[in-house]
């Protein structure tokens, strides 16, 4: 399993599916989610149908503000901030996000996030105990 912030994870994809539906060439956007898992990472890429960037504007993707292409600058869709934010939030969770080639024609995300054996899933230390909670 991954090693994530549920609410923060929550936000990234939240991010990641706004931009696409923005984005998106025609009548519906199509935004599609695979995983895969090791003992010690899991990788979750996202993947949308969308127009794409260039190849050189992966990495500028995830800067402030920063748009690739004149549809993309319209203040009215947005402040630019969404993906370099969710870079943040990521980065906080210890894992890393990029951008690349999408599967389907437009763009994918791909995150990587640390990963635990599915037995130590069931654990609790003991500084994790709350001392109100037990009765």
């Amino acid at each position: 399993y991954a090693v994530a912030d549920e609410s923060l994870l929550e936000r990234v994809f939240i991010n990641i599916a706004d931009n696409s539906a923005k984005y998106g060439t025609g009548e519906r956007s199509h935004l599609w989610i695979d995983a895969s898992c090791a003992p010690d990472e899991v990788v979750l890429t996202l993947s949308d149908d969308g127009p794409g960037v260039a190849e050189g504007e992966y990495e500028r993707l995830f800067d402030v503000v920063y748009r690739s292409d004149k549809s993309r600058r319209n203040p009215a869709e947005g402040s630019g901030l969404g993906l370099a934010i969710s870079r943040k939030m990521v980065e906080r969770m210890g894992g890393s996000i990029h951008a690349g080639r999408g599967l389907h024609g437009g763009l994918s995300i791909i995150i990587h996030l640390k990963g635990a054996v599915k037995e130590d899933a069931g654990e609790v230390r003991s500084d994790e105990i709350d001392p109100d909670s037990r009765g």
